[in-house]
């Protein structure tokens, strides 16, 4: 074994002035877009689409990891508890051996024949009572032993490990996950701990569970691309930075969650995924995000809202395609939201149309 195991992704340090809050770019990213008419906004409904594709296939993985062992079955051949070694675990063999067969029915009753021919009945009563009080003392002497000298094996993790890839490998070869158990092994003499060790054990994933992984990937990489129209960005060289980014997963710890906590931490963890990703393949948007947001929110966000300007002065017979991102988005922000400035739209038409 070696040093502690390193540390399980919680989805954390990506959202804006709060490096240990969990993301919640993916709710709140769908819920900036149903402010907007994705009906009569291309851009933002591709966007939508894929969002929501992310959200039933994170539900979908929750559901195929509840419903399947494959997690439990990492640990397979790990025998938790405490366990002597050595030269005391092989007197412990003998002694609970010895003890085994004393409390047996046939130990007893050889106890019991024994004591019958020394001292007749009332030493085959003491024959038969001994040789269960020989067994339940081996047993004592035995948890005592284990107690003081034991090595206890336990597992401390174990969930979902994704090693280092980058999404052009996801999306032409699918994700590639491991299932995985995190061993603690802790040594005692006299009782006090002299030391623990650590190893991980690895086993391969189901190739349902890599397809849903691969899936949300797609789906990321959807709506970004989506989100490079409204910027005015080169979609083939957002494509690019999208498909080179290497996604490093690591280990998602999911021992002992409920179904309802295993769905929240993975949208943390894909929603703190999503962010990197974001700030790699449309970055200097910094600007714009707000305290409290991962890059992948504050990206669908800004995307929508300029595209909700460009697509409301268009029907008022005015461009803003001269305008800078600052510009667009000050003039977004004078109306407060999206279907504030709908409204005011309409209003402008029923009163001049």
């Amino acid at each position: 074994g070696g040093a502690k195991p390193t540390p399980a992704n919680d989805g954390t340090s990506t959202v804006f002035g709060d490096s240990a809050a969990k993301s919640e770019s993916i709710a709140k990213a769908i819920d900036h877009l149903r402010e907007v008419d994705t009906l009569t906004m291309r851009y933002s409904a591709a966007m939508l689409a894929s969002l929501k594709s992310i959200e039933a296939n994170i539900g979908g993985l929750t559901n195929l990891i509840i419903r399947t062992n494959g997690i439990e079955g990492s640990a397979a051949g790990i025998q938790t508890g405490t366990k002597l070694t050595g030269l005391l675990g092989t007197a412990n063999s003998m002694l609970t051996g010895i003890s085994n067969f004393a409390s047996s029915k046939t130990g007893s009753l050889i106890g019991a024949g024994i004591g019958m021919a020394i001292a007749g009945p009332i030493g085959a009563a003491i024959g038969f009572l001994g040789a269960k009080l020989l067994g339940g003392l081996g047993k004592v002497l035995g948890s005592i032993a284990g107690a003081l000298f034991g090595t206890k094996t336990s597992i401390v993790g174990q969930g979902i490990y994704g090693g280092a890839q980058s999404v052009g490998s996801i999306m032409s070869g699918g994700f590639d996950a491991s299932y995985y158990s995190d061993i603690k092994k802790t040594k005692k003499f006299l009782g006090i701990s002299t030391g623990s060790s650590y190893s991980t054990q690895y086993t391969a994933a189901d190739a349902e569970l890599e397809r849903q992984f691969s899936l949300i990937f797609e789906g990321f990489y959807g709506a970004i691309s989506a989100a490079a129209g409204p910027l005015g960005m080169s979609l083939g060289e957002v494509q690019s930075r999208l498909s080179g980014f290497v996604v490093n997963i690591g280990k998602i710890d999911l021992k002992g969650l409920t179904g309802a906590e295993i769905q929240e931490k993975l949208t943390a963890v894909f929603g703190a995924a999503a962010d990197n990703l974001a700030r790699t393949a449309v970055p200097g948007l910094e600007q714009f995000q707000k305290v409290g947001e991962g890059y992948f929110e504050m990206l669908v966000r800004v995307a929508s809202s300029i595209e909700t300007v460009s697509s409301t002065l268009s029907l008022l017979g005015t461009s803003v395609e001269g305008l800078s991102l600052s510009a667009k988005m000050n003039l977004f922000d004078l109306f407060g939201s999206a279907g504030d400035m709908a409204s005011a739209a309409g209003e402008y038409f029923a009163l001049y149309y």
